[in-house]
This record gives structure tokens, C-alpha cells and sequence, in this order.
């Protein structure tokens, strides 16, 4: 019921087959105390597609709600990508102090909506320099930074 209602329509007993769920051992009970911490439960799913619907479900609905508790979802990436895609984060908020859209890409890429075109960066020191230029007023779009 719970993967049916989270991941989406085929998802779950009747569709996708879900070897194993796991939820760490918590003290107290199911489910955390009002206030407290979330606690996690790893799904893993053997087709990635189901997976890539799943993650699509979830951001389609913004929020998940099952039984009055919000729940997320998120991909597992490998230690290196995570921290490969860590060293955007400080780029990503300027970016959005800036008010432009950006998507990060997987595995590291991130794409920068700037007048209605494109702009790829894998780079991030690349990113810090056009988001630099950009809140000085100097270029509109400033592509000379960015991955060809």
C-alpha cells in the first residue's frame, strides 16, 4: 500500500517488483515523534525504470503525503557524484538569488536556463564565474564560462 501510494500507479505490490524494503530500528514505535527527526527507508527497485518513474511521480505531486506525514524521495548516487555534485550547492544559490533556472543533470552537469536558451556547466568554478558576472551586470548571458 505504502509503495503503491508514494511511488505511484504500478508501483509497488501489484506492478514493480520490490525485493526489499529496510527501516532502521527506532525506539518507541513506527513512526518518529512529532517534531523529531525523520527516519529513512531504503526501497530498492530492480528496473530502472521503475525507479525513474518513481523519482518522477515525486516531483510531478511536489509533496508526498501518506497518512498525514510528508515523506521524500531521493536517488542514491555514489559517494563521488555526491561529492562532485556538493561543490554546486554555493553556485545553485546564487543562482536562485539571481532568479534563473537551473536542473542539475546526471551525472555532474548542471543546465542553466538564461534568455530562454541552454547553458551547460560540469565546472563548477566555471558556474561561480559566470554567477559572478551575471549579479554584476556585466553580459546577459555570459557563455564564454560555460561547457561547449
Amino acid at each position: 500500500m505504502l509503495c503503491s501510494v508514494l511511488l505511484g500507479p504500478g508501483i509497488g505490490p501489484s506492478g514493480a517488483e520490490i525485493p526489499r524494503a529496510l527501516e532502521p530500528i527506532t525506539e518507541g514505535g513506527d513512526s518518529p515523534a512529532p517534531g523529531a527527526s525523520p527516519h529513512p527507508i531504503i526501497v530498492k527497485l530492480l528496473n530502472y525504470r521503475d525507479h525513474d518513474a518513481a523519482l518522477r511521480h515525486a516531483r510531478e505531486l511536489k509533496t508526498l503525503q501518506y497518512e498525514g506525514m510528508t515523506v521524500s524521495l531521493y536517488p542514491d548516487f555514489t559517494m563521488q557524484v555526491q561529492e562532485a555534485r556538493r561543490k554546486f550547492i554555493a553556485g545553485k544559490k546564487q543562482l536562485r538569488n539571481l532568479h534563473l533556472e537551473y536542473r542539475m543533470l546526471y551525472p555532474v552537469k548542471l543546465r542553466v536556463e538564461v534568455d530562454g536558451s541552454p547553458i551547460f556547466f560540469t565546472d563548477y568554478k566555471k558556474l561561480d564565474q559566470f554567477v559572478k558576472r551575471r549579479a554584476a551586470g556585466k553580459g546577459s548571458s555570459s557563455v564564454d564560462d560555460a561547457d561547449s
